[in-house]
């Protein structure tokens, strides 16, 4: 059963809020249910929805939900990164955050059989729904 704790995110915070800090983003984190790892990105010098509707527009197969005008985005670890942003930066910073936040986490599910057996959930949000991430150009 996935469980995850405010002191687990307590570990993970001060190396995620320095790669945050290197990468000139601000962001939040919460736990959500006590199984549910979030960290929300709220503004910053890196451009994750230009680089993002940019990136989706250019292929022959983009997403149909999204016709190339995202206003924010919910990314869970599974997601391709470089499939989905062509900035390096960009695609650095997101794989950085992952690798923290995911830290003793396991995936052991078996979906041919419905198992499903995950240390805990973790979502990267950027911006929200209400208050969309906020590009600072230098």
């Amino acid at each position: 059963m996935a469980f995850f704790t405010q002191a687990m995110k307590a570990e993970r915070a001060p190396a995620i809020n320095k790669i945050a800090k290197e990468y000139g983003v601000k962001l939040s984190m919460k736990v959500e249910h006590s199984s549910t790892f979030i960290i929300t990105l709220n503004s910053g010098s890196l451009d994750f929805i230009g680089d993002y509707n940019k990136t989706q527009a250019a292929k022959s197969y983009h997403d149909t939900r999204n016709d190339g005008d995202a206003q924010y985005l919910q990314l869970h670890r599974y997601a391709n990164f470089s499939d989905k942003f062509s900035d390096q930066k960009v695609i650095e910073f997101l794989t950085k955050i992952c690798d923290i936040a995911m830290q003793g986490n396991h995936d052991n599910s078996d979906v041919m059989t419905d198992y499903f057996d995950v240390g805990f959930y973790f979502y990267i949000h950027v911006g929200k729904w209400n208050k969309h991430y906020i590009f600072n150009e230098k």
